[in-house]
């Protein structure tokens, strides 16, 4: 069902930026007691069509009547590759008139962050949620860490998962000097999935040395590697990402 027909427009749109963080998904809820009529500027997928009825795919286009609200998985209903920005445009008509609101998002399979519209507040700038964990930055699955340094060393990775509050390390073998070892953190160091990590240099009779570097959030799909050197001596050992 198409809300307009060729040669028709909507309402001039206000426009929302909403690119700070990337999201994987659109929470739609028409609060307002108006129709509420939604448009995406990218094609469904398969399986968008099936799952949203109200949706005519050839136009991209859906109509709401008050209290529907609607789910959109970004990565199951719309047709995006990683990094892509889509927009949404919502067209409410009220006893004043007619209104359009675009918001423009940028996605991330990465990301469990999601935007949340209500109709009802359709001009509040505070829709993003769970920003918090959108981790197109910072994803990674492979570790390598080259041993510059004058000692024997080992590779420690300490992680915390967020969502079973698990917390824990991970130790490799041993690393002579000036070898290089590269090991994939979810199949080879037993990371578990969705854990953010730290790395720590073990210095075989020395001392140990964290590394200050940011976090990263190991991820079972991500092809992301991260590599860490560590120098200086068994008493003073550094470790830093390259």
């Amino acid at each position: 069902m198409a809300i307009y027909t060729q040669g028709e427009k909507m309402a001039k749109p206000i426009q929302h930026n909403c690119t700070q963080y990337h999201i994987s998904g659109v929470h739609f809820y028409n609060g307002a007691n108006c129709i509420a009529n939604i448009y995406f500027d990218k094609s469904f997928s398969t399986w968008g069509i099936q799952s949203h009825s109200r949706f005519n795919n050839s136009s991209r286009q859906g109509r709401f009547s008050p209290l529907q609200n609607e789910v959109f998985s970004v990565p199951a209903d719309l047709l995006l590759n990683e990094g892509d920005k889509f927009t949404l445009t919502i067209e409410i008509t009220d006893a004043t008139g007619v209104k359009a609101h675009a918001f423009t998002f940028v996605y991330s399979r990465y990301s469990d962050a999601y935007a949340s519209i209500n109709t009802l507040d359709i001009n509040n700038n505070n829709i993003l949620w769970n920003t918090l964990h959108d981790h197109f930055a910072n994803h990674v699955k492979r570790i390598v860490l080259e041993n510059k340094g004058a000692y024997v060393a080992k590779l420690r990775v300490h992680y915390y998962n967020s969502k079973t509050k698990e917390t824990g390390s991970k130790t490799s073998g041993s690393m002579a000097v000036g070898k290089s070892k590269f090991w994939d953190g979810i199949t080879e160091l037993h990371l578990p999935n969705n854990s953010y990590m730290y790395p720590e240099v073990v210095v075989v009779w020395g001392k140990n040395k964290k590394c200050d570097s940011k976090l990263y959030y190991v991820r079972q799909d991500s092809t992301r590697v991260v590599t860490y050197r560590c120098k200086g001596t068994t008493l003073k050992p550094t470790i830093s990402e390259v």
